[in-house]
């Protein structure tokens, strides 16, 4: 269940966005991508896991990071970028239907395709899972907003 929503429950004596502002957010905008490959990991699996929890401004922001981690030379990293990508654009507002529009995606949509593609034709992401789900899902979020992006 943890894997398909996120964390479901918190522990109320961690303060889970101050967190994410101290730590968590510094890591992610580091400017090299390639640098300390497992403190990136963690990182990006923190969003993934507390994407329930964290604001809605918040995770909007993440979409620039994880796009800049799609590069990195860690398979780890940009499989987990990959992975995070996929996992925001999966959440559903309470009421239902999707919290992130194309607006919130077209600050960076151009370079999420780009990465997503680029990594699809090395060897070493052609059959990663978690890159192809994330292209797809960025596919069908965007829906026909894609055609100015299609050559």
């Amino acid at each position: 269940k943890t894997e398909k929503l996120g964390s479901t429950k918190l522990n109320m004596l961690v303060d889970l966005n101050d967190f994410f502002s101290n730590t968590i957010a510094n890591l992610l905008q580091a400017p090299d991508v390639h640098e300390h490959a497992v403190l990136k990991a963690a990182a990006i699996k923190f969003v993934v896991t507390f994407r329930q929890h964290l604001p809605r401004d918040v995770l909007v922001l993440c979409f620039t990071p994880l796009t800049k981690h799609l590069v990195s030379k860690s398979q780890v990293v940009h499989s987990y970028a990959a992975h995070g990508i996929d996992r925001l654009l999966m959440l559903q507002q309470p009421g239902g239907g999707a919290p992130f529009g194309i607006a919130d995606l077209q600050p960076v949509l151009e370079q999420i395709l780009t990465n997503l593609l680029t990594l699809l034709q090395s060897e070493e992401a052609a059959e990663n899972d978690y890159v192809m789900r994330a292209l797809l899902r960025v596919l069908s979020a965007i829906k026909e907003n894609v055609l100015p992006y299609v050559q």
